[in-house]
């Protein structure tokens, strides 16, 4: 499977995620987009003609969040992919620096 394969599959899982109100497979989904998005050879150009600016930004920052520990995701008690979007840039480098 290719890249933009990959990244369409896993941002359409998010999206239904979203949709049926799944809080955590909608972290994780956005996690493993997030992860394809920064560690793959696709332009930004490539990725935003599949993926939402909305969901694009998010993605990255649930990967840069959780990059170092990916199943602190499951031990999230109100964290939402909402909540992820709503921070601010300086909320998001204290958080990535914190875990």
């Amino acid at each position: 499977m290719d890249d933009k394969t990959k990244i369409h599959v896993t941002y359409r899982y998010l999206l239904r995620a979203q949709r049926l109100k799944q809080r955590i497979p909608a972290l994780v989904f956005a996690y493993f987009l997030g992860q394809l998005i920064e560690q793959k050879e696709l332009t930004k150009k490539q990725v935003r003609q599949i993926v939402s600016e909305h969901y694009y930004w998010i993605s990255v920052h649930v990967y840069y969040i959780f990059e170092t520990n990916p199943i602190q995701i499951y031990c999230t008690i109100n964290t939402t992919v909402n909540l992820i979007r709503s921070l601010k840039q300086n909320e998001i480098k204290q958080l990535v620096l914190e875990i």
